[in-house]
Order: structure tokens, then sequence, then C-alpha cells
């Protein structure tokens, strides 16, 4: 009974989070747009990176549909905006992951003791001291799904599909997919990295090849 409650009030606390930020993200495209139809030259560049660098703290941040900035962006500026929104999408997912990553161990395993999750909370604590590889094999070894090795295994193409699935933001959209990556202390930053840059490349890309959504 207390774990339903304790993931009633979480469901709550996401769907309030989800409705406030698009509300609000709605709020500042329909700015950059009006901004943008009477702004001169100069003032459309500020506009532009103002908006760039709103959309990538946006991002970070799990269930904010901050990727509807950047679809704006693109739709404002178009093919000169492609390669500030890819670059900010990066950003905003590398921040994600940062501060997944700076979370101890100790906390994760706390947080899934409160949702009751006690298997998977005495996973972490018992494998937080040992290197990545090591928690990698110890995590596949116990995982009782026939899918979950193979997801494992293969964590780094996993990410990047998973940022382009509709509807990720079920989820936890980009932000939270990063920072669970980073909550999970498997993942090399460097490869991370590599991973999301491609993993968000292919409409930035399609936009400068055909010059239009």
């Amino acid at each position: 009974m207390r774990f339903a409650a304790r993931l009633l009030l979480c469901f709550a606390a996401v769907v309030a989070l989800v409705l406030l930020s698009n509300a609000l993200v709605e709020i500042f495209a329909m700015n950059l747009m009006e901004e943008n139809a009477v702004a001169s030259s100069s003032m459309m560049r500020n506009i532009l990176f103002a908006g760039a660098a709103v959309y990538a703290v946006l991002l970070a941040v799990p269930f904010v549909p901050g990727a509807e900035i950047g679809i704006t962006l693109l739709t404002l500026f178009g093919t000169q905006a492609a390669v500030l929104v890819y670059l900010a999408t990066v950003v905003g997912l590398s921040i994600a992951f940062i501060i997944g990553q700076l979370v101890p161990a100790k906390t994760v395993s706390d947080w899934l003791l409160w949702f009751g999750l006690i298997r998977a909370a005495e996973m972490i604590a018992r494998t937080a001291d040992l290197p990545p590889e090591a928690r990698l094999r110890a995590m596949i070894s116990t995982a009782d799904k026939s899918w979950m090795p193979f997801l494992l295994r293969h964590r780094y193409i996993a990410v990047a599909l998973a940022l382009n699935i509709p509807g990720n933001f079920l989820i936890g959209g980009g932000g939270g997919i990063a920072m669970v990556a980073g909550l999970s202390k498997l993942f090399s930053p460097l490869k991370f990295l590599v991973a999301i840059a491609l993993g968000v490349l292919p409409i930035p890309l399609a936009l400068m090849i055909y010059g239009q959504l």
C-alpha cells in the first residue's frame, strides 16, 4: 500500500511538472516567434543564441519538453540554426548525464528503497564500489529478463535509439534518459558523448541537407 501511495505521488508530481513545463515552454516559444517577427538581423542573432541556451538547460531536465524550443528555433531560423540547435542538444544531454554521474550510488539506492524496489536497491549498493566493467558483469549475471542483458551489453546503441523514439517523454525525455545513464555509472563519458552526438544528428543533418523541416 505504501509503495502504491508513493508511486501515485510521484506520478502526480511528474504530471504536474509536464503540464506546467508545457505551458511555460509554449509561452516561451510564442515569445520567440513574436520577437523574431519584428527583430532586426542583430536582434535575431541574439534571440537565436538566447533560445539555444534556454533550450539546452530545459532539455537537461527530465520530463520537461525542451525539444519544442529546439523545433521552434529550427522552424524560425532554418538551416542557419541547425548546427547551433544540434550543439545545444548535445550540451543539454551532457549536462543531464553529468548530473546523474555526480549523484552518489547510496543516494540512488535510497531512492529505490523509497519506491520499494528492494532488489534493485541492493544491487546498486552491492556494486557501488566496483569498476564499471565489473558492475556491468554483475548486473548482467543477475538480470532475470531475457532482453535486459542484451540492452546492457548494447547500452550505447540503446540510448541513441531511445533519444529518437516518439513519445520518449513518457520515460523522462532526453534529459531523463541521459540522467539515468549517468546514475547507472555504466557509461564512459566519452563514449556516451559519441553516442548522443550520433543519436541526435539525423534531424539537424536532414535540415542542413534538404534545407527545411
